[in-house]
């Protein structure tokens, strides 16, 4: 931890003319990208240009949040949001963090964000974070909380100032309040923080909330309806209340702000209004992860120098945009397993998926089949999956996407893949792509019962296709790999030595560490093996950062990981 007075110092110095140590830096902001010790290492270690990490905020008891969708692009980089304060609650949350702290102490200042709905359960959680957070960030402002939380709290000074009064009283700690811009004077609000006892001010929070409407169906595209509106529609907004706020509560209390920043110049104005530095969110949706270093390096230079080159690392259009599609073909198999084929195309690559999204019911993830014509492989598990079992041909289904990355690619000759029920689906682009770089592919299935084979023929293209039921021993299909790995038939075209094959392995985590075991095992190298792992996908853009996997988002980065690298984290 840093000690308070040179945090303020840090923050009351940093401008653009800053040539110290530190140097000008950014921040990031609660609810995007840095919301688990995963990412705010990550963000730590690789981006020096971001000075200032601010966690999700995290509430005395877990919460789920919503249901996805919980995210929409209303138009390019500009965003609704109604994540409903998703988090582990405080005991996990601290528990995270300590862990992070093991590895050494952060070189940015550690900001955590904290919601309450009331001034006992903030107390609570300040005195719960106190000893790991260099500031904690009191979330007044968010516009789609439950009753009783955020933009409930901080729309009345009155309530403001009793709070921070109660919470001065109990911690030595930095107080931060998040101001919500949903007010007839946010300088009010402002003056009453700073009065109780805030030491600096956090603004702004989204606008809103208001309802976003997917144009073809005419229905709302959150499943909360409204979610509060965030990006490049807040920009002019974001500016106007900053200066309010610093002219009420004077030069020497600092202000991270906070709302559609996508350029240097746009730093610099956001710094001209009043803020000390500044913080980036909706733009982490337009720049892929492995640019982050160079694209905040040319962000940092242009605030300085008055240049515009990050642009240059940015995707440009929008990353969420639904496609209306309609249900061209349906094949149900034993298991509740379903094979849907839309019209239209997509263009894919292996190990990348796509949402798919029924107006009303919600949105998932689903990998990619094939793209020519799209087609999905689905079991029924929950609400959605069992409203995609109700599709009838004819009937409309909206797809957005596709995300990931391709896999790292083997320079052994050989490949098996391994797949385990739907995770099939993964299967047939990487036989594609593997053969197509003249590859000997071996695909196995694992299945829970006959006639759950999904596009033999298609695989039988590529390479040698090997369908195992169960048959009443859950993962039978791995000892079939085993026999083939140590029993290779001298006599056989498919016999391969082990030195010669990599693994590919798709399914349930227990499934593919054990694929992992019987390749290393076999003396199989773990440099060798790739999993593709299976996190909550929430967003598909990188914001949430709910898809962490060692470091990285597997909605942006992934889904495939290699064992050793798994191991290794």
């Amino acid at each position: 931890m840093k000690g308070r007075r040179e945090i303020l110092e840090l923050l009351l110095n940093n401008s653009v003319e800053n040539t110290g140590d530190r140097g000008f830096f950014f921040a990031t902001v609660s609810g995007v990208v840095t919301t688990n010790p995963g990412m705010i290492r990550r963000v730590d270690d690789d981006v020096p240009e971001i000075g200032l990490i601010t966690t999700k905020s995290f509430q005395v008891k877990p919460n789920l949040g919503n249901r996805e969708p919980v995210v929409a692009e209303i138009e390019e980089g500009s965003f609704g949001n109604a994540v409903g304060l998703r988090n582990p609650g405080m005991t996990e949350g601290l528990k995270g963090l300590e862990k992070m702290m093991e590895d050494g102490p952060l070189s940015s200042i550690l900001n955590v964000s904290v919601s309450g709905n009331s001034v006992e359960e903030f107390v609570v959680l300040v005195k719960h974070f106190e000893n790991i957070a260099d500031i904690i960030e009191l979330n007044l402002s968010c516009p789609h909380a439950a009753d009783g939380y955020g933009m409930a709290i901080g729309r009345d000074p009155e309530i403001v100032y009793m709070y921070l009064k109660e919470i001065r009283k109990v911690t030595d700690t930095l107080i931060f309040p998040k101001l919500t811009p949903n007010v007839d004077s946010i300088s009010e609000i402002a003056r009453a923080a700073a009065e109780g006892g805030a030491d600096g001010i956090s603004a702004i929070n989204t606008m809103g909330p208001e309802l976003y409407i997917e144009p073809v169906s005419g229905m709302p595209i959150l499943t909360n309806k409204v979610g509060g509106m965030s990006g490049r529609r807040i920009k002019e907004t974001a500016l106007e209340k900053v200066a309010e706020i610093r002219r009420a509560v004077g030069p020497s209390v600092p202000i991270i702000g906070m709302g559609g920043v996508e350029t240097g110049r746009d730093a610099v104005n956001m710094m001209k209004a009043g803020a000390n530095t500044v913080g980036i969110g909706s733009l982490f949706a337009s720049v892929e992860p492995e640019f982050w270093k160079d694209f905040f390096t040319a962000l940092k230079d242009d605030a300085v120098n008055g240049t515009d080159t990050a642009g240059g690392y940015r995707k440009r259009g929008r990353q969420m945009e639904y496609v209306p599609c309609r249900v061209t073909g349906i094949t149900d198999m034993p298991g509740d397993v379903r094979l849907l084929k839309l019209d239209g195309r997509i263009d894919f690559k292996a190990g990348q998926f796509a949402f798919l999204f029924i107006p009303g019911i919600g949105e998932k993830p689903f990998s990619v089949m094939s793209g020519a014509p799209p087609v999905f492989l689905i079991r029924k598990r929950g609400a959605f999956t069992s409203e995609v079992m109700r599709l009838k041909e004819g009937d409309r289904i909206f797809v957005r996407g596709v995300y990931g990355k391709e896999p790292p690619v083997t320079d052994k000759p050989s490949v098996v893949i391994a797949a385990g029920g739907t995770g099939i689906a993964s299967a047939l682009k990487l036989a594609e792509e593997f053969s197509a770089l003249g590859k000997r592919v071996h695909v196995y299935h694992g299945m829970s019962s006959s006639g759950q084979e999904a596009m033999k023929e298609e695989f039988l293209k590529y390479g040698d296709y090997i369908a195992v039921p169960d048959n009443g021993v859950a993962g039978r299909v791995l000892d079939v790999i085993n026999r083939f790995i140590r029993e290779p038939d001298p006599l056989s075209d498919t016999a391969e030595k082990i030195e010669d094959l990599a693994l590919y392995t798709i399914g349930p985590m227990p499934f593919m560490e054990k694929a992992a075991g019987v390749f290393m095992d076999a003396g199989g190298e773990s440099g060798d093996i790739y999993l593709s792992i299976e996190k909550s996908v929430r967003c598909g853009v990188g914001l949430c950062g709910e898809c962490e996997c060692c470091g990285r988002l597997t909605c942006r980065e992934g889904t495939f990981f290699s064992w050793r690298e798994l191991n290794e984290n």
